[in-house]
């Protein structure tokens, strides 16, 4: 009602705020968007308080909407566009309805690329730029948005795939090896962030690389500038900007990979090549998923890896063995409780989506931790099933901590204590009227091993006993 009434004035407010924001001067809300499908992960991802602003659920577009990649009244811009996976997927957007490409290269196109581009602007009636700069560059890259913004439709899209490789053992790497690697990767992602990091873009793509999740000798360099380009896009959908990170594994045909053979090598380690008709589909999967950071590669065998080892099909062919039968035939009642504190741990980390191997603070408050009423029912139901018992629905109210948790399970679930190898114990209740001597002479026959798992036996049975009568 009041804007209808005071129209001018609204109008008036709007368009300072408009141009507030044009300025810089004002930021839209950090958020990150979950298609409806992804309901659920939304959802996991508010109750893990990883976010910082808002999170939006979209509706599905229309039929129509869903099948266009790019489209006509946009520009899309490529780095490393003018050759090997740059310009095939230069090649792919055109034929998915880009209109409006520019390709970025520090050399400029030769010959033969210029006659490729050429045919594809006249196949597909597009307009492709060719604009030479290095991306590691600022005034570079900033030039050429500006052109962008000056006589082409607005900027929706970028594809940062540029990029240098220079091997070499890490003990004779050098700076200059590793700034040469480091400068298209790291400095021209962070130009292309900051200089564009205030237009509403659709996608912002990083081509990183598998180097960054496995490592790969003499490559120590191009690992650690991709595992920027990993972090940058967890750091943009923090933001709420879009932001992916593609851990490649080798192309096939094409790339800097298969120019130095680099995918004869990486089937020694158990990983494959990428077809290029294959990486294409799965790049135009990625385009829909909300996903942050993806790896791509191929595992073909396992050869040697010590990494893949555990994928080997007998490992899913041998049953399962039930978590407390292994509990108990554990040694003492300190590394019973030790690996059943490990298990308690492990179970709390996948329903918090937490790093397996960070360590958590066994008096801290579950609550405190991140658990709410609902995860603390899918942590009980998880445990219930681990442990093949039945454990109430207050479990994490009355027990609040892990400490307390393994306390219960311990003393009140499992009943857990050490197993005395047979032919070797002593039972103290069977030695009532046995002389000194006796008793003693046992005692001597036992190693130091044995003697401690029998003491343990004989206080957790008093520790019980006073538990009982408490």
């Amino acid at each position: 009602e009041m804007c209808q009434q005071q129209s001018p004035l609204i109008k008036s407010m709007l368009h300072e705020l408009m141009e507030q924001f044009k300025a810089c001067q004002l930021k839209p809300l950090p958020h990150k968007v979950f298609p409806i499908s992804e309901a659920i992960n939304a959802f996991r991802y508010m109750q893990q308080a990883k976010h910082i602003g808002k999170i939006i659920m979209t509706l599905p577009t229309d039929t129509k909407d869903k099948s266009v990649l790019f489209h006509g009244n946009s520009t899309y811009l490529i780095t490393g566009g003018l050759s090997g996976l740059g310009l095939r997927i230069a090649g792919w957007m055109v034929q998915q309805g880009a209109k409006h490409l520019v390709l970025v290269g520090r050399s400029g196109a030769n010959p033969s690329v210029k006659n490729q581009l050429k045919t594809l602007e006249q196949e597909a009636d597009a307009k492709i730029i060719v604009a030479q700069a290095d991306v590691s560059i600022e005034a570079q890259i900033a030039r050429v948005l500006a052109d962008i913004e000056q006589s082409l439709p607005p900027l929706r899209g970028i594809i940062h795939s540029a990029g240098i490789l220079d091997d070499g053992v890490l003990s004779s790497q050098n700076w200059r090896a590793f700034k040469k690697v480091l400068e298209p990767k790291v400095q021209g992602a962070w130009h292309l962030h900051t200089l564009t990091q205030h237009k509403s873009l659709d996608f912002f793509v990083l081509f990183s690389s598998v180097a960054s999740l496995f490592g790969t000798i003499a490559q120590a360099n191009h690992a650690a500038a991709n595992t920027f380009l990993d972090a940058l896009a967890h750091y943009r959908q923090t933001q709420g900007l879009p932001g992916i990170s593609i851990n490649w594994g080798p192309w096939s045909e094409i790339g800097a990979a298969a120019e130095r053979k680099v995918d004869e090598r990486m089937l020694k380690k158990g990983l494959g090549s990428i077809a290029p008709e294959q990486g294409l589909q799965i790049l135009e999967q990625l385009f829909s998923q909300p996903a942050t950071q993806v790896g791509v590669v191929p595992i073909t065998q396992y050869g040697d890896s010590l990494f893949f080892s555990q994928l080997r099909e007998d490992t899913y062919e041998k049953p399962t063995i039930n978590f407390v039968e292994q509990l108990k035939k554990v040694g003492t009642i300190k590394e019973q409780r030790y690996y059943l504190t490990a298990h308690v741990q492990s179970q709390l980390a996948k329903v918090l989506g937490l790093n397996p191997s960070q360590s958590q603070n066994q008096q801290k408050g579950f609550f405190d931790m991140g658990i709410d009423s609902l995860t603390s029912v899918e942590f009980r139901n998880r445990l219930q099933s681990s442990l093949g018992c039945s454990l109430p629905s207050t479990l994490l109210f009355k027990y609040t901590t892990i400490e307390a948790l393994v306390d219960y399970l311990v003393s009140e679930i499992l009943v857990l204590e050490s197993p005395i190898p047979s032919g070797s114990s002593i039972n103290f209740d069977q030695t009532t009227g046995a002389s000194k001597e006796e008793v003693l002479t046992k005692v001597k026959q036992l190693s130091e091993a044995e003697l401690e798992k029998l003491i343990d036996k004989k206080l957790e049975h008093f520790n019980r006993r006073e538990s009982i009568n408490d």
